[in-house]
């Protein structure tokens, strides 16, 4: 589990404000919110910091917790990968970026999470400017 990924771009893009995570899926036309655990593990993530260090940094704040840590956090990842919103990552280097804050997490260990949601899924496919190439949208004659 000593993997690095990144996010799956230019199909999904991504905007963490306060104590959340916004990430969008335009390829299917949806999108989700990530907070508490599930936003300290997608932040780790995005700074490439490796899977297992994200599992030891989770289990030494949640010492009682270490073997439930290691699975969700399996489980988590195989979500995210099943929703294309990440990929391993192409490059293997390390970026030594300090991994996200504490403040995200609770007093008390829960299994990292996301909420998925569809309704906005037509107008998102529908949206002409996620389909344009380097010259952007609209063309000018």
């Amino acid at each position: 589990m000593a993997a690095k990924y990144e996010l799956n771009e230019p199909d999904v893009v991504a905007e963490t404000i306060d104590k959340e995570a916004v990430v969008i899926n335009l390829e299917q036309g949806v999108y989700f919110s990530i907070r508490s655990i599930g936003l300290y593990v997608w932040g780790a993530l995005l700074d490439h910091h490796a899977t297992d260090d994200i599992a030891g940094a989770l289990a030494q704040r949640f010492p009682d917790q270490t073997a439930k840590v290691n699975e969700d956090l399996r489980s988590y990842l195989k979500a995210l990968l099943d929703e294309r919103l990440i990929r391993e990552a192409s490059t293997d280097g390390d970026l030594h970026r300090p991994f996200p804050s504490d403040d995200l997490l609770p007093i008390n260990y829960e299994c990292p999470t996301f909420q998925k949601y569809t309704d906005m899924e037509a107008l998102l496919l529908l949206d002409p400017i996620h389909n344009t190439d380097e010259q952007g949208w609209p063309h000018t004659p």
